[in-house]
């Protein structure tokens, strides 16, 4: 499954099982946070004391492949699926370049 690779910025709660605040740009620029629980976007034991900012991701579901006018390709996902996922402003789709995703530039 692809993951938009994101940038955890600092733990906002740390009462089990923590909340983490996120960071991640779009293919225009566009900065988007998210607030989220550290096992949905982490593997790591983060906690007040970790090093800030850690690398994440945050699981999607690729909506759409194409080129721009500039020639880029990008990617349109959608956080909705699985984990129900979206921004402090209840933004859940996105248009990504590839590289921005995990498990995906690889196969393709």
């Amino acid at each position: 499954m692809p993951e938009i690779q994101i940038k955890i910025m600092s733990i906002m709660d740390t009462h089990q099982p923590g909340f983490v605040e996120c960071l991640f740009s779009d293919a225009w620029g566009a900065v988007h946070v998210v607030h989220e629980k550290i096992p949905v976007v982490s593997c790591e034991n983060l906690w007040a004391d970790s090093k800030f900012p850690a690398d994440g991701a945050i699981r999607c579901e690729i909506i759409n492949e194409w080129v721009d006018n500039e020639g880029r390709k990008l990617i349109t996902v959608s956080t909705e699926k699985p984990d129900y996922i979206e921004t402090v402003d209840g933004i859940n789709q996105f248009d990504l370049l590839p590289y921005q995703l995990v498990n995906f530039a690889n196969k393709h």
